[in-house]
């Protein structure tokens, strides 16, 4: 895939050129939604996490620990992800040529959230049920970016579908989506990798 993000992105510029890859109309992983999600350059710590190197970073951010000494079975730097600590999480479903659910957090800095397209994979049409966190053949793009700067989309994993569903363009609450055994893997930095052994999603 080749289609751009750039609609509705809350960031800078520069930014726009490592967001590639998802179906149009997703706004990428930076989408506002809500109108108060996304917002990585609005507040927080501007610097991101806070630099690299110890055994467990993550700046001031709410939710995020870097295990720099560890690294999950793919070879990549465990990230521990606990949504207990963030806010409450932005969900949304978006109707149209090229339908999907939106689901993601709304740190400052933060950010990590899928977009799940009905129409776009055969592979997942909106039955739950667990898939490969595969963009292209499955609609489902999942996205960690730590710092605000450094995006990174899963390419391997299980995305176990829990309760997704819309009624009249509307999404349907509770909705669940559980992430497991995951793999990111940096857009514009393929030597950046993260391993994120379990999180979820829920939107009550």
């Amino acid at each position: 895939m080749n289609r751009s993000f750039q609609a509705a992105l809350l960031v800078s510029l520069p930014l726009l050129s490592l967001l590639a890859g998802c179906p149009a109309g997703s706004g990428g992983p930076f989408a506002g939604g809500n109108g108060n999600g996304g917002n990585v350059n609005g507040g927080g710590n501007p610097d991101g996490v806070g630099g690299v190197g110890g055994d467990d970073v993550g700046g001031d951010q709410p939710g995020l620990s870097i295990h720099e000494d560890e690294v999950g079975p793919d070879g990549c730097t465990l990230v521990t992800l606990d949504p207990s600590a963030w806010a409450p999480l932005h969900g949304s479903y978006t109707g149209g040529a090229d339908p999907f659910f939106h689901l993601h957090t709304n740190e400052d800095v933060l950010f990590f959230g899928a977009e799940l397209y009905t129409e776009y994979g055969a592979g997942w049409t909106g039955q739950t049920g667990t898939f490969a966190p595969d963009c292209g053949a499955n609609g489902l793009c999942v996205y960690l970016v730590p710092d605000g700067q450094t995006v990174t989309q899963a390419v391997a994993g299980d995305v176990d579908v829990i309760a997704l569903e819309q009624v009249g363009g509307v999404l349907q609450r509770p909705a669940e989506v559980t992430f497991r055994d995951m793999t990111f893997v940096g857009t514009d930095e393929p030597d950046v990798c993260f391993h994120v052994e379990e999180v979820t999603l829920a939107v009550q």
